[in-house]
């Protein structure tokens, strides 16, 4: 099972003074017919199914909008507070069923998806002039990769903060479970699930 994850991150100081913290740049009309990167990621990863997005309770009235703008069914996760690449994909991980391969698109302008019948065995990076544009990994490796990395507390913790509660529209990951969560950089988790 293939499971689309867009990760709509953004602390708003890389298109400063356009992109605020308030509306970092994941979240701009950039793109053409005023299409902003985060509706792109969602459209593209929805040719694959309902996805999951992870974003900050912050930005949460933003992600909601455009989503219904696209009228795209899909699992908007929050999280309380930013812990990095890492631990948004370590929660995506640990949100997904066991069996479940991630096919990971960051709020940027997406490019192509990975060809049918990929070898889904290991992280497969598609790449554009924008730089990495999808990852596709299981599960299990990245939750392997975790362990490894940071121990039981934090497999734990994410474990406490995957089980996310209802408000509104959205999944809210809970505040004590994801004050355990260590920060975790994408590009570590990413050598660590590949090995």
């Amino acid at each position: 099972m293939i499971l689309p994850v867009v990760l709509a991150g953004g602390n708003g100081v890389r298109l400063w003074p356009l992109s605020r913290a308030a509306q970092p740049k994941p979240f701009l009309p950039l793109l053409d017919e005023g299409e902003s990167p985060f509706q792109a990621a969602v459209r593209a990863a929805s040719a694959l199914g309902a996805p999951l997005v992870l974003g900050r309770d912050a930005h949460r009235f933003l992600a909601a909008e455009q989503l219904a703008t696209l009228g795209v069914d899909a699992t908007l996760v929050l999280e309380p507070e930013p812990r990095g690449g890492g631990a948004a994909l370590a929660l995506a991980a640990f949100c997904a069923p066991d069996d479940a391969t991630l096919l990971v698109l960051p709020a940027e302008p997406p490019g192509s998806l990975p060809p049918a019948g990929s070898d889904v065995t290991r992280w497969t990076v598609g790449r554009s002039e924008t730089g990495v544009v999808w990852d596709l990994v299981p599960a299990r490796a990245v939750c392997d990769a975790v362990a490894s990395l940071l121990g039981a507390k934090a497999v734990d913790a994410l474990q406490a903060a995957a089980d996310t509660r209802a408000d509104l529209s959205f999944r809210r990951v809970p505040n004590r479970a994801w004050d355990d969560v260590p920060h975790l950089d994408a590009d570590l988790l990413r050598r660590h699930a590949g090995a």
